[in-house]
């Protein structure tokens, strides 16, 4: 089952990614997800609630992407980067791992329709369990 945490934070960093003032309050939805038991990822992901504000008490036990919709605010495109990290001692610990094993970083912002980012996400997934494979048009 996927673990989830949720708080309403102002981090500066964040603001910086999301090009807000130093004051601006984010949506903070750690989770991790399992499969087969086994955790598999642990993805940290901040929200624009000056965007969203309804998102601050909506129920998230679904799709965020979905409940982003019914809000009136749906991602349009996204700019993802992966690249190899290796894991804090806490994510050891929520992976099993006695040492630390490579991973893959994934960073995502997600825009909406006008061009406004409403999404930043890092996820860390387990290099021993995932293949990124992708299919490009040119």
């Amino acid at each position: 089952r996927d673990v989830d945490k949720r708080q309403v934070v102002t981090d500066r960093s964040i603001a910086s990614i999301f090009g807000r003032s130093s004051n601006a309050r984010f949506l903070k939805l750690v989770r991790v997800r399992s499969g087969d038991g086994r955790p598999m990822s642990r993805e940290v992901a901040w929200y624009n609630l000056e965007r969203a504000p309804e998102l601050e008490h909506a129920d998230l036990t679904g799709s965020v992407y979905a409940e982003l919709a019914r809000l009136g605010a749906p991602l349009e495109r996204c700019e993802q980067s992966i690249e190899a990290a290796a894991p804090t001692s806490d994510e050891c610990a929520i992976f099993g791992f006695a040492e630390p094993l490579p991973c893959l970083l994934i960073k995502r912002r997600s825009f909406g329709r006008d061009g406004d980012m409403l999404e930043y996400v890092e996820g860390l997934f387990r290099g021993d369990a995932y293949t990124y494979k992708l299919s490009l048009r040119i």
